[in-house]
């Protein structure tokens, strides 16, 4: 008799230990493409929003707003746009491949409205203070402190805004494509008077972008939102299934929500959509006018208290320093990589390994990774590591902070170095391969894709 046979009929508790197990694993499986699947719909964070929209905006579809008011309408999802952005997380399955957990990477493209002002728009909504304020500067020290905090907040942000006036469709494509290589995409936000706003007599060139943006939602994955006057609106042929058209209008419509100072509903007679209207609300370039003290106190203020170093997804050598122990352990301040260097070269403090173990590294883990037990204890005693020691733990602090900013949390991104990866590293786990520059590159990039919004 076979060896199959055998374990079918003469082991039956054996058998049903196998079908327990495969069970286990369909439902290992169906909760891993659950959890792929609810990212089809990327939600913008308003609970009414998103259920209208059943589920946010969709991957792989091209939404057209279509606006009664254009610069009420802008600034309504700038602030979409900063919520998505705000919320972007990203989360690594078992096999070591990334996707996006919660948010979104966005590019927010307009004519009408600069850089500047979109970003005035934004941290207004943010901070509460009123657009007039900020650029009159009729603000108090406390509501200054806000601005300078929501704009340190928005620099950190996966939010790149471009306000370009020469965006041709070629330009369009190669830029996203660009971006989604570089730094990841999950949403287009559109706003060009010259790609929208042509002739009657264009009517074929207007399909044919409505084709273009599909193709493109297609190929990177992402969901692109148009924001287009109503009096363009019978002019865009839409591809059915992959597009959808609302209208963003000040009367209340039947079926309608409200979502700022306008109605949104899924479609409105001719009669009923209105010519675009001059807002209060409105950031259009027309009013240039800017608040220089803000601006000069803005730019007086110390890196430290703009936290602009963290803006950058590497980590800094101050950053890195702080995890270390910072100045009270290294007995130096650290500014720069060079000062990092010679603090390495002269033997960082033996405190630096309490500082390390301090943030939930075990002594065991250190042991492998930095030195053997005895000779961190003569370390300990001696009060200082040799370089190579040193470089090792400067290694640990950066890729545990890339950790922290793609987890979220220390339990969190020290959970994933400790995971074991079959698919990536072979079976081995992140924080095996940190004794070695190598193996930290390796873990490194892994982890700035997932920042980046990349699938591995």
């Amino acid at each position: 008799m076979t060896n199959a046979a055998r374990w079918s009929f003469n082991e039956p508790e054996m058998e049903v230990d196998l079908i327990q197990d495969a069970a286990r694993r369909v439902v290992w499986l169906a909760d891993q493409n659950s959890k792929i699947a609810k990212k089809v719909c990327i939600e913008t964070f308003d609970e009414d929003l998103d259920k209208y929209l059943e589920g946010g905006l969709r991957r792989k579809e091209v939404s057209f707003f279509f606006l009664s008011d254009v610069p009420v309408g802008v600034n309504l999802f700038s602030n979409l746009a900063y919520r998505i952005s705000a919320n972007y997380e990203a989360e690594v399955s078992e096999e070591g491949s990334f996707f996006t957990r919660s948010g979104g990477v966005v590019a927010f493209y307009s004519t009408s409205v600069s850089n500047e002002n979109l970003a005035t728009a934004i941290i207004s909504e943010q901070t509460g203070v009123s657009i007039e304020d900020i650029k009159s500067g009729n603000i108090s020290e406390r509501q200054f402190e806000a601005l300078v905090s929501a704009s340190s907040q928005m620099q950190k942000m996966p939010l790149f805004i471009d306000d370009r006036k020469d965006l041709t469709v070629s330009k369009l494509l190669s830029r996203a494509q660009d971006l989604k290589r570089k730094r990841g995409l999950d949403v287009i936000i559109l706003e060009n008077d010259s790609l929208f706003n042509m002739p009657e007599g264009q009517r074929a060139i207007s399909e044919r972008l409505v084709e273009l943006l599909v193709g493109l939602a297609n190929d990177l994955d992402i969901a692109i939102v148009c924001l287009m006057a109503t009096d363009i609106a019978g002019r865009v042929k839409l591809s059915n299934g992959q597009t959808r058209k609302f209208y963003l209008d000040k009367s209340r419509t039947k079926g309608a929500l409200r979502f700022g100072d306008l109605y949104l509903s899924h479609e409105l007679n001719e009669s009923e959509i209105r010519k675009p209207s001059p807002s209060a609300l409105s950031v259009r370039d027309n009013d240039t006018s800017t608040n220089q003290e803000f601006l000069k106190r803005a730019l007086e203020l110390s890196e430290s208290e703009l936290d602009l170093e963290a803006a950058s997804s590497v980590p800094t050598p101050s950053e890195i320093a702080a995890v270390l122990g910072g100045q009270i352990v290294l007995g130096r301040k650290i500014n720069s990589a060079i000062d990092l260097a010679r603090q390495v070269q002269d033997g960082l403090p033996s405190g630096a390994l309490e500082e390390i173990a301090r943030i939930g590294f075990s002594s065991t883990e250190l042991d492998q990774l930095v030195a053997p037990k005895r000779t961190l204890a003569r370390r300990r005693k001696n009060g200082r590591l040799i370089p190579v020691e040193g470089d090792t733990l400067v290694r640990i602090a950066r890729i545990f902070l890339l950790s922290l900013r793609v987890f979220g949390s220390a339990s969190a991104a020290l959970e994933w170095l400790r995971t074991k990866q079959k698919k990536r590293l072979g079976g081995r786990s992140p924080i095996d391969l940190l004794a070695t520059e190598t193996g930290s590159d390796v873990i490194e990039e892994i982890l700035l894709r997932a920042i980046y919004g990349f699938t591995a």
